[in-house]
């Protein structure tokens, strides 16, 4: 089978630049329907206070954990969901991926697991 040939700029079944201005208003809303400002304000502060001087390579994984769950408690705070997923589940999921990750003898890097999963999904098709 032959991969689908993909032109730009796409086609939307009418200009893409009308198509764009749709996108970017939608986006618009969005931003201020649900706040986002005002989340990556404070999550912002929060990891400038955790990490006044920067994060280091070996704790990226962590940081990012840490600004996930960050990104949750702001959610928690002003009482919105936008996933629909509960924050409380995904705070406790982000606590358990960091607990296996921190486990003696458990070294899988980042790349490590994505390379997995992009064999995985190739194996699966």
């Amino acid at each position: 089978m032959e991969p689908e040939k993909r032109t730009w700029p796409p086609s939307f079944g009418g200009s893409p630049i009308g198509k764009d201005r749709v996108v970017a208003a939608e986006i618009g809303e969005l931003l201020e329907r649900e706040r986002l400002c005002e989340s990556v304000a404070a999550t912002d502060s929060m990891m400038q206070a955790l990490y006044p001087n920067g994060i280091a390579p070996e704790h990226m994984a962590d940081a990012f954990g840490i600004l996930r769950i960050l990104d949750q408690m702001v959610r928690i705070a002003q009482r919105k969901s936008t996933s629909g997923e509960s924050p409380w589940r995904l705070v406790a999921s982000y606590a358990i991926l960091a607990a296996v990750r921190h486990e003696p003898g458990f070294a899988v890097s980042l790349v490590d697991e994505l390379q997995a999963r992009l064999r995985y999904k190739r194996e699966k098709a």
